[in-house]
């Protein structure tokens, strides 16, 4: 089965460090079983999860075995890698950071717009980078109701994601904050379950347009 890993540098894998062996001459990488790697290290993910996983490198895997779906992720009895995903990288990352802070600004603009705050919306609409975002965001924060509150969730967005040692890690920090600002009040179970799942989708779709899957 053909799934996708993202690993640290050097093709380790975070959860347990185990350094897998990459492929050569155009061949895939040796296959590993759990004789000779942590058990949580034979893992990959389907395109709809790689939201969850974000990390430095993307490699594609091969998944064989027993192949059980634990939360976002497949566990196998054996695995391989197959081939690094080039277009993942530090810039993509950083775009894909930009692109989720973009959409809380969206819903905390047109809440702006509603409370009647029609300059504190546009600062938000017409900013491009993350300063520009968070300094936006910034001045609408103290705002009552849901301006202020989705102006506040923008700002934490962007000082954790440039807070971030690096770059694929901002991207998961934003993803996975953005996704709950935009998800919003977890009482009402329901309607936050269904509009969180939408906004993973969302980042999911956009990774796999970006990176070209």
């Amino acid at each position: 089965m053909r799934a996708y890993a993202f690993l640290t540098k050097g093709a380790i894998e975070p959860l347990s460090g185990f350094v897998w062996p990459t492929p050569t001459a155009g061949e895939p990488g040796v296959w590993v079983d759990r004789d000779a790697a942590p058990s949580e290290a034979l893992r990959g993910c389907v395109a709809r999860n790689l939201p969850y996983w974000l990390d430095d490198e993307l490699w594609r895997i091969e998944l064989a075995g027993t192949v059980t779906e634990r939360g976002h992720l497949l566990l196998a009895e054996r695995a391989r890698l197959v081939g690094r995903v080039q277009a993942w990288g530090e810039s993509l990352a950083w775009d894909f950071v930009i692109a989720c802070a973009r959409r809380v600004a969206r819903q905390a603009a047109a809440a702006l717009h509603e409370a009647g705050q029609a300059d504190a919306a546009a600062r938000l609409e017409r900013a491009g980078d993350l300063p520009e975002l968070d300094m936006a965001a910034s001045s609408a924060a103290d705002y009552p109701g849901p301006a202020g509150r989705l102006s506040g969730y923008l700002t934490d967005v962007c000082f954790y994601a440039r807070d971030a040692s690096a770059a694929p890690h901002a991207a998961g920090v934003a993803a996975k904050m953005s996704a709950y600002a935009i998800a919003g009040d977890a009482g009402d179970s329901r309607g936050h379950d269904e509009r969180l799942a939408e906004e993973r989708a969302w980042q999911a779709g956009w990774l796999v347009d970006r990176i070209g899957l």
